[in-house]
């Protein structure tokens, strides 16, 4: 869902009117603070305008504040200074919702932005600005959006996102008695163990049946997860600068340079990581 994007909390009165107190009557949850930091999550431009903090360029749910979020919007206008391109973004299911997106290209970039135009929808993932009293989302990546089921699951998931984040379940998931009652997925592990449990020996039963299924081996992680892991296990301000691919191979162990840049380049596209300093320089989102 929205586990491979950062995102910043924002406006302290959450998706609920008058909590107007959020910023000098509750003491910051680290918990939360580091999950708004490193989780980019989904979002509509309605809601991203109606909960946008400028106190801190934040887009805030409940007791959670998100510095990058992704987004699906129309493109009303474009406009390019040099290497800088400007979207100006409005959301498909309310066009009178806009918010504007900035996008950096350092020169020689071989990135391809003839596909955005004006009238298309595009995907947009992003760090939260605010700018001359503009909010504006500083690009990562930025991708167009060609299929109706691809912007109804971002939908449902910036809802799913609301709620979860809205109603703090992630802390009710970890407790024994706001947990109680819970079922499938939700359930706390335990209850959950039990339930596996059950259906684990019912299927015991049958055993004698039906054939043994063999037994696998876990399978090496994939080239894009081993770089992905290699990216997000570093931090502060040498993660902001980026790694410089000749880096990144080495610790991945991966000798073939022409792969190495093929799947850096894959998962900038798919918004798992974006170019820094340079075209070499690589950090993940």
């Amino acid at each position: 869902m929205w586990s491979d994007t950062t995102v910043d909390h924002d406006n302290g009165n959450g998706w609920a009117a008058g909590e107007s107190s959020f910023m000098t009557d509750r003491k910051p949850d680290s918990r939360a603070t580091t999950l708004g930091d490193r989780l980019p999550v989904p979002v509509t431009i309605s809601n991203l305008n109606e909960h946008f903090s400028s106190q801190d360029d934040k887009y805030v749910i409940g007791n959670f504040r998100f510095a990058t979020v992704l987004t699906v919007g129309t493109v009303k206008d474009i406009h390019q200074d040099g290497t800088t391109f400007t979207y100006e973004l409005c959301d498909p299911s309310n066009e009178s919702m806009e918010y504007r997106a900035l996008k950096y290209e350092n020169e020689g970039s071989a990135s391809d932005h003839s596909a955005i135009v004006e009238g298309s929808r595009v995907r947009a993932i992003g760090k939260l600005k605010g700018f001359d009293g503009v909010n504006t989302i500083m690009l990562f990546n930025i991708t167009s959006v060609t299929d109706d089921k691809d912007f109804t699951i971002f939908e449902l998931e910036a809802e799913a996102a609301r709620l979860f984040f809205q109603k703090n379940m992630s802390d009710k998931l970890k407790s024994e008695v706001t947990s109680r009652g819970f079922q499938g997925m939700l359930a706390p592990p335990k209850s959950r163990g039990g339930q596996q449990q059950q259906a684990q020996s019912s299927s015991n039963d049958n055993k004698d049946r039906i054939y043994q299924a063999p037994t696998h081996q876990p399978q090496e992680k994939t080239l894009s997860e081993r770089v992905l892991a290699i990216l997000r296990a570093i931090d502060g301000d040498a993660r902001e600068e980026g790694s410089n691919i000749q880096w990144i191979a080495e610790q991945a162990n991966e000798r073939d340079m022409e792969k190495m840049r093929k799947c850096l380049d894959d998962m900038v596209q798919m918004g798992l990581a974006y170019t820094t300093v340079d075209e070499d320089s690589f950090s993940a989102i």
